[in-house]
């Protein structure tokens, strides 16, 4: 089994509980996910700066720009400063044309699809 550091960010805590149980369908494709959960910005930043994650997974409010820099920045600024690869960012939105399409690797619209989000999270792992 493969490991998948994952962080998922949303204010929505049913949410969070809900696509944290959804990921362990990682398991049925050689995955073994750690899910690692935040509920704003600041504890994003922190996971980020604490833990060697794979993949972040999260809406599109927390895009939005801290002193200057999207969490996008940032979390790829303590990824290269701790020599780790880049970190993909899949957003999540009931608005996804709001998105700004530069800060994401894929985008989905809320309700997420499991299995799509599934295959996504494959096809960055095999990048």
């Amino acid at each position: 089994m493969k490991n998948i550091k994952i962080l998922l960010v949303d204010d929505e805590p049913a949410y969070l509980k809900s696509l944290s149980l959804a990921l362990r369908g990682l398991k049925k494709y050689g995955f073994e996910p750690e899910i690692f959960q935040a509920d704003n910005l600041e504890g994003a930043l922190g996971v980020l700066d604490l833990n060697k994650i794979d993949l972040v997974i999260t809406d599109g409010q927390f895009f939005e720009k801290k002193q200057g820099y999207p969490l996008k920045f940032l979390g790829n600024k303590l990824a290269f400063e701790a020599g780790r690869k880049l970190i993909p960012i899949i957003g999540m939105s009931a608005a996804p044309k709001s998105f700004q399409p530069e800060l994401f690797d894929v985008i989905f619209k809320k309700p997420v699809e499991i299995m799509e989000l599934i295959k996504k999270i494959i096809k960055l792992e095999e990048r």
